[in-house]
């Protein structure tokens, strides 16, 4: 997968957090493929953090899919996360709606 294929539904970074995954080389990020009205949305759900310690140490990030079941739908991931109403690239932060 590719991360200009991956949306983040969050914005806040904790710059301590950042810093420590830094020091600790922790640059896995979880992502799952989520519905949105029949088209699969790569939705980065775990490592924030780790995503942007990876960008600013130039490491390419260790990226795990985790299987969603079609538990939840993009909407319903949308309002759980409580951060942005329109998922953002990781890349580019263009909003995906």
């Amino acid at each position: 997968m590719n991360l200009n294929q991956i949306y983040t539904l969050q914005s806040y970074l904790d710059d301590a957090k950042v810093e420590e995954k830094r020091i600790n080389k922790d640059y896995d990020i979880s992502v799952a493929m989520i519905d949105d009205d029949g088209k699969q949305i790569a939705i980065l759900v775990d490592g924030n953090h780790s995503l942007k310690a990876a960008m600013i140490d130039g490491v390419e990030p260790a990226i795990n899919i985790i299987d969603n079941n079609g538990e939840k739908t993009l909407e319903r991931y949308v309002i759980s996360f409580n951060d942005l109403s329109n998922p953002v690239n990781i890349v580019t932060g263009k909003e995906l709606w």
